[in-house]
């Protein structure tokens, strides 16, 4: 389940999401950016929060999920 609200998307995700992810941080880390990179291609969204079973959680796997995340840096567009 996901909204939109201020430019935020809140994705909802089940918690059983967290069994789905790689073991390596660095792994997790990619695939959680790649969902935030991609959401964030959408019109109007500059942000996401992700949530658990509808609970704001502080960490998926090992990376941090308490406060909206940011797509990453766009640097090579020069």
């Amino acid at each position: 389940n996901a909204s939109t609200e201020e430019g935020i998307c809140y994705l909802n995700l089940p918690g059983s999401v967290a069994a789905l992810l790689p073991e390596d941080a660095e792994a997790q880390n990619r695939m959680i950016q790649g969902l935030v990179d991609s959401l964030c291609s959408l019109e109007d969204v500059t942000q996401v929060q992700l949530m658990l079973d509808g609970e704001y959680m502080l960490m998926l796997g090992s990376v941090p999920i308490s406060r909206p995340l940011l797509p990453s840096s766009a640097a090579e567009t020069e």
